[in-house]
């Protein structure tokens, strides 16, 4: 028994990979063989948005794991070297839809293995040669009552509210965050939206004679005029609160609303957290449940905030 790797990834929209044959060979040695398919139903590589990279083969399935990792960093550095950016399925929260049961029952119709078209890196025997299943596209859609759309309209028309450049901004990115399809992209939109609405207020009179000691005794220390530089312009931005403590102040506006069982200032900081974590690249990185659930309630939040300015607005 031989094992084999696929690693299946896809490509944005707006992302082409200009290869017009139904098949690339990267290498055949004569024991190893790599190869580059598409794996949706284009005839040629540059049609397709959906790839897999085929690897086999190995004397163990722990090799084959191992190529396939290797095989991907490859790409991931052949394509970011081509500023092209590709989704390799590593934040997939699953390996495929379809049961063992139902794996077993289609291999045994088909007379040959089934298996689940996971996107990402997965391993199998080589023989017989499988087929990959997978079922149509499935989208989440969010609904909106035209009853509740027209009482909020008419809402607006009559307060005569309006909203500030910091508002239209965030409802621009708030929007688009409902474009993404990955739980991950989606939370940072929204926090990018967040962000947009603080404004950074000065600090306490003598918290800025502090920081205005350390800007003194930094200009004075003797340090090489870059070093002095680059610190007296992060100590400036002492002067006023931290983002974190901005972000609180906003959500404070919120009263009486609750996201996810939290105030609203809890949820601000948590989200704060959970940004920091997944931008910073810390381990262990954030599960995709965890980023999911705090992105679906951050959409409320998110509402709540652009919104807040409607008398007695429930921002959904």
């Amino acid at each position: 028994m031989t094992w084999c790797f696929r690693l299946r990834f896809d490509l944005s929209k707006r992302v082409n990979f200009e290869y017009n044959e139904a098949a690339w060979v990267i290498t055949d040695d004569g024991s190893t063989r790599i190869v580059m398919h598409p794996a949706d139903e284009s005839e040629t590589i540059s049609g397709a948005k959906r790839l897999s990279l085929h690897g086999g083969s190995y004397e163990t399935e722990p090799l084959a794991v191992t190529a396939g990792e290797q095989w991907r960093d490859w790409l991931i550095l052949a394509f970011s070297s081509i500023n092209m950016g590709v989704d390799f399925g590593e934040r997939n929260p699953t390996g495929g839809i379809f049961s063992p049961y139902a794996l077993e029952t289609a291999s045994k119709a088909a007379e040959t293995q089934v298996l689940n078209d996971v996107h990402g890196l997965m391993t199998y025997r080589c023989d017989p040669r499988p087929i990959f299943l997978r079922a149509g596209p499935i989208t989440a859609t969010v609904s909106s009552h035209h009853e509740k759309l027209v009482e909020m309209l008419n809402r607006a028309v009559a307060s005569g509210a309006s909203i500030t450049p910091r508002e239209r901004l965030a409802y621009e990115l708030y929007s688009a965050s409902f474009l993404e399809s990955t739980a991950d992209a989606r939370f940072v939109m929204l926090m990018m939206a967040v962000e947009t609405l603080i404004e950074l207020q000065a600090r306490s009179s003598e918290a800025q004679a502090l920081v205005g000691t350390f800007l003194d005794l930094t200009q004075k220390s003797g340090l090489p005029s870059k070093e002095i530089a680059s610190i007296v312009g992060a100590l400036r931005w002492l002067r006023n609160e931290s983002i974190n403590q901005a972000g609180r102040g906003l959500a404070s506006t919120l009263t009486g609303k609750t996201y996810g069982d939290e105030s609203p200032e809890v949820f601000f900081s948590r989200c704060y957290d959970l940004r920091s974590r997944l931008v910073h690249g810390v381990a262990p990185r954030p599960t995709t449940t965890e980023v999911g659930l705090r992105a679906a309630n951050l959409e409320h939040f998110v509402s709540s905030l652009i919104s807040r300015s409607l008398p007695d607005s429930t921002g959904v």
